[in-house]
Parts: C-alpha cells; structure tokens; sequence
C-alpha cells in the first residue's frame, strides 16, 4: 500500500509543477516578457554548448518534460538518464506532471524544483508539425544534448517492496502473464472493441491474461481484471512480472520497455515505429496513402477513413505476432 507521506509529497510535487510550468514560449507579448525569454534562450543555447564546463562544475541542469503524458515523461527521463550518464556530475533537475513516475529514479538529483538557467525543454511538436514519419521522437532531444550515440530505450525504476506486492498479487496464476491494455489516450490508437473480443479467448490459450489500464477499459472475460484498479506505479510493478504485454501505443507500452518486457504494439498508422517503436518489440503497423497523419482522434482531429489502419490489422495478425515471441505448443 502506498504511503500516505508518499502521496502527498508526490501531490506537493505535482502542485508545484504546475506553478512553475514553463512554456516553450514568452511568458507574455509585453516587451519585458519578450526580453526575458531571448535571455533564458540564450543562456540555455550556452549551456547546451557547454555541457562538459556544467558538469565539470557540477551546475544544475533542468529537464522539462512539456507534454505531461505518462508516456512522454518516461522518454523525457530516458533522455536525462543519458544525459546524467555522459556529464555524471551535472545535477539534474527534471520537471514533470508525473514525479511518481520518476520518484526513485537516481539519475535526478531533484524533482519539480525551481527551473535553473541552464535548461532544455523535452518535446517533438516540429515533428508533429510536418508530419514525420522517419524520426525518433527522442532525436530532437538527443541532438540538442550532444548524445549523438543516444539510445532509444525506456528505465523504469522500481524498489523491493513495490515487486514484491505485485508478485503477491498475481500469486498462484499460471505462467506465463500476458499483460493488455486496450485504450490510449489517443482514440485514433485504438484498435476496435471487437478486434480485442475476437482475439482474447484465442490470447487467453497461450497464458494468463492480466487486463491493466485505467478504468476506461471495456469488461473483457477470460482475464484477471487490473483495469482502474492500480496506480501507474502499481501497474508497472504488475506489468514487471509479465512475460509480454500487449496493446496499443501508450504509457504501458513505454514502461514495458523499461522493465525490459517484450511487446506487440498495435501501431496502426497514425505514426510510425520509425517514430515511437522500440527494437525490441515487434510493432503492428499499416501503411496507408494517409499513415503518418499524427492525428489524436479528439475533436477537430478525427480519422476520416474510419481508422482504416486499425481495421487492417487482424486478430491473426497479432496471434501470429505473440506466438513469435511466446512460441505456443
């Protein structure tokens, strides 16, 4: 059980973010504000160039994690961990919506405190912007720190305790865990209600299925129902004892990396896995005259080929795909 100093440390830290936030952008269109902001962008480009005097000196240096999606915050941590592992003596600072998700990492020597002058925003909207469909999300970031051998690869940390509850609670299932999660945050990521209730009883043959998520997630038979009933940091523990996880692309599917958990991603077409794919996965992907759309799905952003990317993708497909991983007698 989580521990009540814990949680409101974390909504203290949370709170706090949320007052410190910083856009991209001016904090205004005064001439003041527009000042201050070529200023900050100047002694941040500085900073970028001079890593090696930073952490020579041991200067703190913030990472903002912009978007605030679980997803996102465990990429933005994955570029600082690199960060930290090439300059070990900065002492980063790491901005999030999400501190619980980055609550034991030790790569951050604060969380959520004040923005330093040396600084880098962590977000990829020019890639969004042109519609890409070649480039990691992380190369932006990774080029602006120097990291030119950066890795695309998750970390989630996790103490004692925490595996240790999620081993008791999945106690006396069959081996192996299969984790899945049917929603994103994102409608045009989700593959069709019908697809996952083909495709389940024939999933449910080759493992237990543990359903996790939050509490958006339809009533499936033949699972262990998880859904809406853990915290993000609970999830992971459960998702670290699964021998694959399967689902769309969203939070679940970046922590599964980081806890060095296989995966079938259903991409369909939005983007790529070019763009947000791990190597280690084998990643379902449809390519349309209109893949690469990097539509949401929310209003003003709705697929208008009714999510033909999605519905191209079968239930056999994905069989195929967990059988190639999971080998089925």
């Amino acid at each position: 059980m989580e521990n009540p100093e814990t949680k409101i440390l974390m909504e203290t830290k949370l709170n706090t973010a949320r007052t410190i936030w910083l856009l991209p952008g001016p904090g205004g269109n005064s001439r003041g504000a527009l000042l201050a902001y070529s200023l900050r962008k100047r002694i941040e480009r500085w900073g970028l160039r001079h890593l090696s005097w930073l952490s020579f000196f041991g200067a703190r240096f913030t990472i903002r994690d912009l978007y605030g999606a679980p997803g996102d915050t465990i990429l933005a941590a994955a570029a600082a961990r690199q960060l930290k592992e090439r300059w070990p003596r900065l002492q980063i600072n790491f901005i999030t919506k999400n501190p619980d998700l980055v609550q034991y990492d030790p790569n951050f020597a604060q969380v959520n405190s004040p923005p330093t002058p040396f600084s880098l925003d962590f977000w990829y909207y020019d890639l969004q912007t042109r519609k890409d469909t070649t480039t990691n999300l992380l190369a932006p970031t990774f080029a602006a720190l120097g990291l030119e051998n950066g890795v695309y690869r998750a970390k989630v940390y996790l103490t004692d305790d925490e595996r240790q509850a999620a081993r008791d609670k999945l106690a006396g299932l069959p081996r192996p865990l299969i984790a899945l999660s049917t929603l994103s945050a994102q409608p045009v990521k989700n593959w069709p209600e019908d697809r996952w209730r083909q495709l389940i009883p024939e999933l449910a043959k080759r493992g237990t299925l543990i359903h996790l998520g939050d509490k958006r997630e339809p009533a499936f038979p033949q699972v262990k129902n998880l859904a809406g009933q853990l915290t993000k940091r609970e999830s992971m523990a459960i998702l670290g004892e699964c021998s694959l996880f399967v689902g769309p692309v969203t939070f679940l599917m970046h922590a599964a990396n980081g806890l060095d958990v296989r995966a079938v991603v259903i991409f369909g077409g939005s983007h790529t896995p070019a763009n947000a794919g791990y190597a280690e996965n084998i990643n379902l992907y449809t390519q349309l005259a209109c893949s690469g759309c990097w539509l949401t799905g929310h209003p003003g952003s709705e697929c208008p080929h009714d999510l033909a990317c999605m519905t191209a993708i079968s239930p056999a497909n994905v069989l195929t795909a967990v059988d190639e991983i999971l080998p089925h007698k």
